[in-house]
């Protein structure tokens, strides 16, 4: 894949993230930056989303971990989960609200 269309697939799902967080009206704050979505929790806690040219991979860091994802017919997805990262921000984020979160209408599993 060449760099421009990567770049517009990181692009198109940070943008996706950020609308689909902010729609929901979370207590978080929401920080986009130049291929970067920082989401930041009451407790100052940060989960991390940024793009990473050199592998063509968009990266996760949350106090659990960090997350590679692969660009795969069309999705991102973990190197070593197997989620997908919209999947994976849903539990993640479920888990540290206590609330159920869904960022996609199809997210049903």
């Amino acid at each position: 894949m060449d760099n421009s269309e990567y770049l517009r697939c990181v692009d198109e799902i940070l943008d996706k993230i950020d609308e689909a967080l902010d729609e929901l009206d979370l207590d978080i704050d929401l920080e986009m930056g130049d291929g970067k979505l920082v989401i930041v929790f009451d407790d100052n806690q940060q989960y991390i989303l940024s793009r990473q040219r050199a592998t063509q991979q968009l990266w996760l860091a949350e106090p659990g971990g960090g997350w590679h994802y692969d660009l795969k017919d069309g999705q991102f997805i973990c190197d070593k989960r197997g989620l997908e990262i919209l999947k994976t921000l849903e539990i993640l984020l479920s888990e540290k609200l206590s609330q159920k979160i869904l960022l996609t209408s199809s997210s049903n599993n």
